[in-house]
Formats: C-alpha cells, sequence, structure tokens
C-alpha cells in the first residue's frame, strides 16, 4: 500500500535523535510509497560550503554557461532524484536562500536548475530530515522556521513514536499508512 501522504504532493518532515535511525524510516517511506520505482537520493548538508555555488549545483543543478568555476550542466539531487524520493538531510544547516528556492520549487512542483529559466516538472517526493536537538534552534531561524513550518504543514512524523517501526523492519514491514 503506498504511503498516503504522497497522493496530495505534500512534503514530508522527518524529525528525530538518531540520523541513522531518520535515513531508515525516510527509506521505508520511499519503499511503501507510490515512488518506490524511482530512486532514493540523500543530499546531507553536513559539511556542505555555504557558497552558491555549491549547494546550487549539488542541489538543483547548473545550467550550461552560469559559472565559470562550476561544471556546466550538472544534474543535482532533485533531478537525480526524479520519479523517486529525495531526503534531505540536517536541513538547518542550509542557507536562507536555498532554502526559499526548494520551498518554491516544492510549491510550484517546478524545478529549475540554477541559470535555467525553464522549470521541469517536479516529480519527487521530497523529505526533510530535522534532528530534535537542533529543532529548537532552527526555529529561532526565522527563515528556517517559515520553511519547516510549510514542510511540517504538509506531512510531519516524528522518530519517538515511531521508533518501534524501525524496530520492527527485520520481522517484515507493516504498512506506515
Amino acid at each position: 500500500m503506498a504511503f498516503s501522504s504522497d497522493h496530495f504532493g505534500l512534503p514530508l518532515l522527518l524529525e528525530g535523535d538518531d540520523p541513522a535511525l531518520v535515513r531508515k524510516l525516510a527509506e521505508r517511506v520511499h519503499r511503501q510509497s507510490s515512488y518506490a520505482s524511482g530512486p532514493f537520493v540523500v543530499f546531507d548538508c553536513r559539511g556542505m560550503a555555504q557558497t552558491q555555488e555549491e549547494i546550487g549545483s549539488a542541489l538543483f543543478g547548473t545550467a550550461f554557461g552560469i559559472w565559470p568555476a562550476v561544471p556546466q550542466g550538472v544534474r543535482g539531487g532533485l533531478e537525480l532524484a526524479r520519479g523517486g524520493s529525495l531526503l534531505v538531510e540536517h536541513v538547518e544547516l542550509m542557507p536562507k536562500w536555498a532554502l526559499k528556492r526548494l520551498e518554491d520549487a516544492i510549491q510550484r512542483q517546478s524545478l529549475e536548475r540554477l541559470g535555467d529559466r525553464d522549470g521541469a516538472p517536479l516529480d519527487v517526493r521530497i523529505m526533510v530530515a530535522v534532528s530534535h536537538d537542533t529543532r529548537e534552534q532552527a526555529f529561532e531561524r526565522s527563515e528556517l522556521s517559515a520553511f519547516l513550518r510549510y514542510v511540517g504543514g504538509g506531512f510531519p512524523l516524528r522518530m519517538s513514536p515511531l521508533l518501534k517501526l524501525a524496530q520492527h523492519d527485520a520481522a517484515g514491514e507493516a504498512p506506515l499508512c
């Protein structure tokens, strides 16, 4: 049975203390969703420079001729996940401009590479992960707070009540809906 929130095109907010368990939950949501036949792509914001070039090309991709120092025609995580799921880990580390651009892409259901004027349909299940430890600090950043409220208004899942589901994974998966 497909995970119920993908019928509405809603993003999924995952909160938890253990990034490995959050990723396992995201993989499980992916496997039980209508996007299961597509790829599962992880975009981890840790260790990324805060430059527009690096984050932009890694997440959104780049058009030809945008920056001389950046590879041209790069497919970003959103494009690599087309037809599948994208998990954005440690979203609290993402800069303001990237949060806004990701929110716009979700709202418009359109992907535009950096430097590109023509968008392509965004056929991706987007999941955003934030840890319990940084959640309060994240909500202090107004732009992140607005993004998390938007994404969390879609479909939030918190790990503490769902921890038992991960433990049952070895015995066979029960539907998540």
